[in-house]
């Protein structure tokens, strides 16, 4: 009798011994191991990652605003250079190769450039206005109108005297180089050993 209780004590310590084992290694309740989690626990979780993705949308948001500025801003920068060359009828933009209708000349000591080539090509509006028999140049809200044969034309409605008039050659419009220099905001540069002219527009 003795022996049978000795024997159910030793695996009644045993049993407590190994309970609190287990219970030692258990998962605090409510923790990120818990298998048994509430609601509001796991809304808890679920808003604080929610968070961070929206902080760093938020920030790559930022980073893709600022490039697209900075992308603006090289636009801006970047000009096409316009060459032409007196008596030939190719011009380049930058390196691309474009044929003009007539080539530029040379009229009473100046350099005489295609009106509509040179607009577009700077990126504006060329109109031919065959009741007045003038050709009007529009850009960023300015705009130029000139007169054919004649030294006048008007630059956003105020007059102007020209050096040479405009003049009609195979169908295009010729005006003096000065106008390209002067009223539509471009740089030219003359090579005399090339007989070129390069024309950069203003940023």
């Amino acid at each position: 009798m003795k022996k049978l209780f000795i024997t159910a004590a030793f695996f009644l310590l045993a049993g407590y011994w190994l309970g609190g084992i287990v219970q030692a290694s258990a998962p605090l309740p409510g923790g990120p191991d818990d298998p048994v989690v509430t609601k509001s626990y796991v809304d808890k979780v679920l808003s604080g990652g929610q968070g961070d993705i929206i902080e760093q949308i938020g920030y790559l948001q930022q980073q893709v605003s600022s490039l697209e500025a900075k992308v603006a801003e090289l636009k801006q920068k970047v000009r096409i250079r316009i060459v032409l060359t007196l008596g030939s009828k190719t011009a380049y933009l930058d390196s691309q190769s474009k044929e003009m209708r007539v080539a530029p000349i040379t009229k009473d000591g100046r350099t005489m450039l295609p009106f509509r080539f040179v607009g577009e090509a700077l990126g504006a509006e060329v109109l031919w206005l065959p009741e007045e028999n003038s050709v009007a140049y529009r850009l960023k809200g300015k705009e130029i109108k000139l007169k054919i044969d004649s030294t006048k034309g008007w630059v956003d409605g105020q007059p102007i005297k020209l050096d040479v008039p405009p003049v009609l050659l195979q169908g295009s419009t010729m005006v003096p180089v000065r106008i390209i220099s002067e009223h539509l905001g471009a740089v030219v540069n003359w090579n005399d050993a090339l007989q070129q002219i390069t024309i950069i527009p203003e940023i």
